[in-house]
């Protein structure tokens, strides 16, 4: 996957998180509308998060 992609991805997926009801009920749509809309200020930070905290762990998310 090119970087365009991975960021083309990475928006969609933060916008259908926002317009998820769950996500409105728990009052986060704003944050992934900002996560949609910054993406590419978002991502090195996201990538961090990822690599250090989740790291052992993304099995459980992700299967």
């Amino acid at each position: 996957m090119s970087p365009e992609e991975y960021e083309k991805e990475g928006r969609k997926f933060y916008r259908l998180a926002a317009e998820h009801p769950s996500a409105q009920e728990l009052n986060l749509s704003e944050i992934f509308w900002t996560l949609h809309e910054e993406f590419s200020k978002a991502k090195k930070p996201l990538n961090f998060i990822a690599d250090h905290y989740l790291r052992y762990q993304k099995h459980k998310f992700f299967g």
